[in-house]
């Protein structure tokens, strides 16, 4: 039974995705389907989601770049392609004040409504010091409150990405998703995840994770399992150990 190993090469780590392949004419019989819950199968699609935006994440800002959350101050009633608008203006004059410095923009953004129908957006930003980001907020974005939190490192931003991808379900509860929207829209210049790919059998699933020299598995419970229509599937991570921990583990060892 042909499966696809796609294999991620993102800074000091190497991220393998194993799943069934049907596009090889493969007519082999499938496993017993799972019976998966409704949210069952939303975890596992905001876990696949949010692992290509992580690595897009990951591959284009680092620790110390910006990350906005705009919301609407009481009484402040805007419907959410109103606000989205707002929320491009805003990004126009950043592009601007980026383009004037000849500095490259990159941004990811994204747009949810709370349980009262209020919208919410998040925006991520390569920071520069000479960018007058608080100019810019206060003038373009008069409505509410917008807070920066700086990025940080932890879990390779697996968590954000999550928490990002989560609000497009958000937007389809509330029915004010308007036709096949993305989950998230992003500046041109993004630098894209880019997969080895290789045909592989099932029993190499049945198997442990080769692991090279030099470096470590990552594998959570949930990280390997079978599809709602009885396929198998993995999911792991080869993350390199620096030079010196290696050296440290080679003397205890």
């Amino acid at each position: 039974m042909p499966y696809l190993e796609k294999r991620y090469y993102i800074k000091n780590r190497i991220e393998v995705e194993q799943l069934h392949s049907s596009m090889y004419g493969n007519h082999a019989p499938r496993l017993p389907r799972w019976r998966a819950t409704s949210e069952e199968m939303k975890k596992l699609n905001i876990r696949y989601k949010g692992k290509k935006l992580r690595r897009l994440i990951d591959l284009n800002f680092v620790e110390g770049d910006c990350y906005y959350t705009w919301t609407y101050a009481k009484g402040e009633r805007y419907s959410l392609e109103e606000s989205k608008k707002h929320i491009e203006r805003v990004i126009d004059r950043f592009r601007y004040q980026y383009k004037k410095r000849k500095i490259p923009f990159k941004w990811i953004w994204t747009w949810g409504v709370t349980s009262t129908g209020k919208p919410h957006h998040h925006i991520i930003l390569n920071f520069h010091e000479d960018i007058p980001y608080s100019k810019v907020i206060r003038k373009y974005f008069p409505y509410g409150k917008v807070v920066n939190e700086w990025m940080y490192q932890e879990g390779n931003f697996e968590r954000l990405a999550e928490y990002l991808i989560k609000h497009k379900d958000e937007r389809e509860e509330a029915k004010v998703q308007k036709g096949q929207e993305p989950a998230y829209r992003s500046s041109r210049n993004l630098i894209k995840p880019r997969a080895r790919s290789k045909i592989i059998r099932e029993s190499k699933l049945n198997k442990k994770p080769y692991i090279p020299k030099g470096f470590l598995l990552h594998m959570r419970d949930d990280d390997q399992g079978m599809t709602k229509d009885g396929y198998r599937y993995r999911f792991y991570t080869l993350e390199r150990v620096p030079e010196e921990d290696s050296k440290q583990r080679r003397k205890r060892e």
